[in-house]
């Protein structure tokens, strides 16, 4: 496979819509997610983060561009499915050098990452109900609270602050302001 081709088909990846079966307002893509599982992960990873972990991160939904993305509720209710799903989408990642075989990760790495991937998810449906009041994504969210224990202690210390403060729309000016205060 050429670097282009390779290149043509991380793009198209990004383009397949998530979330797809619950109506929504607004675009929700692999690229969307990958990008703010990015920054998600380079505020609360508390190590040095490596390139494997980082690279993981933004090609982790690469298969989907085969499967298409299968929602994390038929994930927990079907877990069969799930490793049907999965053992799929690993092959298509290591057909396609993407895989675990070009970015090996640690157990505490692939912790990260799927803490990561769905702790995005919840912040999506958190702002779907907050932000659009949109009902459809409740489901998606009591999934998450139901089925989901994060397995590192930042993360979970994210979401118990998140619970408390929520969606605040953040003043960037108030934040320089205050910095400003903090250095004085």
């Amino acid at each position: 496979m050429t670097e282009r081709e390779r290149i043509l088909l991380l793009y198209q990846a990004g383009n397949i819509e998530r979330c797809h079966l619950i109506p929504h307002l607004r675009s929700y893509t692999n690229a969307q997610h990958q990008y703010y599982c990015s920054l998600l992960l380079l505020e609360l990873y508390p190590k040095q983060l490596s390139f494997n972990l980082l690279a993981a991160i933004l090609t982790h939904d690469l298969g989907e561009l085969w499967t298409s993305d299968i929602s994390r509720s038929m994930k927990w209710y079907y877990p069969n499915f799930k490793k049907l799903v999965h053992k799929i989408e690993k092959e298509i990642d290591e057909q396609f050098g993407f895989g675990e075989s070009k970015y090996p990760l640690t157990e505490y790495e692939k912790s990260w990452l799927k803490d990561i991937d769905i702790l995005e998810l919840w912040l999506w449906s958190n702002f779907e109900i907050d932000g659009w009041n949109n009902r459809h994504a409740i489901e998606v969210y009591n999934n998450i609270e139901n089925n989901w224990k994060p397995i590192n202690k930042e993360v979970q210390n994210f979401i118990e602050e998140f619970k408390i403060f929520g969606w605040s729309r953040i003043n960037p000016r108030e934040i320089k302001d205050r910095l400003n205060e903090e250095n004085k």
